[in-house]
């Protein structure tokens, strides 16, 4: 059985899935999931363009690192694998920053897509984002 939708509220730290538990089917219908990947579509360009912009400005990445964030993103959700996991901080409406975790091994995590966006910076985001990352690797 499907759980609830969450309500989306300010500040809240969004956990997306691929799948639901044991594999179960995450969406209703076709529809249910063409809007998922909607959404998850312009998740994508505006990570993939937000580190891009952070990256090149703060550390004079060029071009090619937006290209290759916006691979990971997309292989990320092709994987599908039940331990990975993606979160999105929100705060005011606005994406304030993300991370990832995937499984390397049974005994080994990757974190990536860490970023934190200047404005939001200095408010423990980040170490909101990787305390949850952790807990959940923790187990």
């Amino acid at each position: 059985m499907p759980r609830k939708s969450r309500i989306d509220a300010l500040g809240a730290l969004h956990h997306i899935i691929v799948q639901g538990i044991e594999r179960s089917k995450i969406f209703k219908d076709d529809t249910d999931r063409h809007s998922f990947l909607y959404r998850l579509g312009a998740i994508i360009q505006e990570t993939k363009t937000r580190h891009g912009f952070t990256y090149s400005q703060e550390f004079k990445f060029d071009s090619n690192f937006e290209l290759n964030i916006a691979s990971k993103i997309v292989a990320f959700f092709e994987k599908a694998v039940a331990f990975d996991c993606l979160w999105i901080k929100g705060i005011n409406g606005e994406r304030a920053g993300s991370i990832a975790v995937s499984e390397i091994s049974e005994q080994v995590a990757f974190i990536n897509f860490l970023l934190v966006l200047r404005k939001f910076r200095g408010q423990g985001i980040a170490q909101e984002l990787m305390n949850k990352a952790i807990s959940v690797v923790s187990g």
